[in-house]
């Protein structure tokens, strides 16, 4: 939270790393056509000399931080559906994904 603004998430250029091989669409898929994208998350550039992909290995963390600007602005408008805690329904969502696999954090 920063005062007299509101909530914000750090992000900025240094994070991003353009033609990632995180995007589907610098392996090859279309980026208007979801059904491609499967398909293009195992093809590699990195060593192999027959790949035609000329995409970065270096991460672009913009992919993982936008996430967390949309689910913070979804905790201030629907807080029964997103607040961080069991009681929301997307803490309820992910205690019931996760099973019986345990947390670490809580020893279980």
């Amino acid at each position: 939270h920063v005062p007299g603004v509101g909530w914000s998430q750090m992000t900025g250029l240094f994070e991003a790393a353009p033609n990632s091989c995180d995007v589907p669409s610098d392996l090859g898929a279309d980026s208007a056509d979801r059904s491609t994208w499967e398909a293009a998350t195992g093809a590699t550039s990195g060593g192999d000399p027959t790949s035609t992909y000329t995409c970065t290995h270096q991460r672009d963390t913009t992919v993982e931080e936008i996430p967390h600007l949309i689910t913070t602005a979804a905790l201030l408008v629907y807080p029964d559906k997103w607040a961080p805690d069991y009681g929301s329904d997307a803490g309820a969502a992910i205690r019931e994904s996760n099973g019986s696999c345990g947390w670490g954090y809580t020893d279980d």
